[in-house]
């Protein structure tokens, strides 16, 4: 992906606890979509400008970077659903905006946009449609979520496979995430498992399915 001035840009989709939001990665600094960071929350960015703290702190950075204020946000249309929104054009913007939104989080997201800029971010992609939160530097998926993917019950108790393999579980939230290598090893056991149930033996002529 490239922006007007034809600098290469490269669009990822951060991912902190419950928040999804997509940031473009520029030479020494991030663009951020801070609609979708700020969806999660409730909250508008429009109403985070409304507010005296968000005018004077994007004043002093246009000054710093010899721009107007309205060169450092920017409002997206059409196209995929995580470019639309508005997007801010530097870093510290972002932080100063997941500040307003919740203290705790804002730290998470210092962390990770800083990680983008140097190239240390942990990103992980979803399986079987079921989407990962990052924590403690890794990617976890939902048990349940993962049982559903197989076409397995929701309900099904994590705790024998939680005693037998505690290393592949994580409490969080209040539900059972399992690592993405446990994931990987629970889809090829339920494929192996499909695959044995659709075998078919012939025995004196008939078929028997298993």
């Amino acid at each position: 992906m490239y922006n007007d001035n034809n600098e290469a840009m490269c669009l990822r989709m951060v991912r902190i606890d419950h928040c999804n939001f997509a940031a473009e990665i520029l030479q020494g600094n991030v663009r951020v979509n801070l609609t979708q960071m700020a969806k999660p929350f409730r909250k508008r960015v429009s109403d985070w400008l409304r507010t005296d703290s968000a005018q004077e702190y994007l004043e002093a950075v246009a000054l710093q970077q010899k721009c107007v204020t309205a060169d450092l946000l920017e409002v997206r249309y059409g196209g995929l659903p995580e470019m639309q929104g508005t997007w801010c054009n530097d870093r510290r913007i972002a932080l100063r905006f997941a500040q307003w939104l919740d203290v705790r989080f804002a730290v998470a997201v210092d962390t990770i946009l800083l990680k983008l800029i140097f190239g240390e971010a942990v990103f992980a992609e979803p399986i079987n449609g079921v989407e990962p939160v990052i924590s403690g530097g890794r990617a976890w998926y939902n048990y349940r979520d993962a049982q559903s993917s197989f076409g397995l019950s929701r309900k099904s108790s994590a705790s024998h496979r939680k005693a037998a393999m505690p290393q592949c579980f994580n409490m969080l939230y209040g539900r059972n995430f399992i690592t993405k290598e446990y994931f990987l090893t629970l889809q090829s056991y339920h494929s192996w498992r499909e695959q044995c149930r659709q075998l078919t033996f012939d025995f004196s002529g008939g078929e028997v399915s298993l």
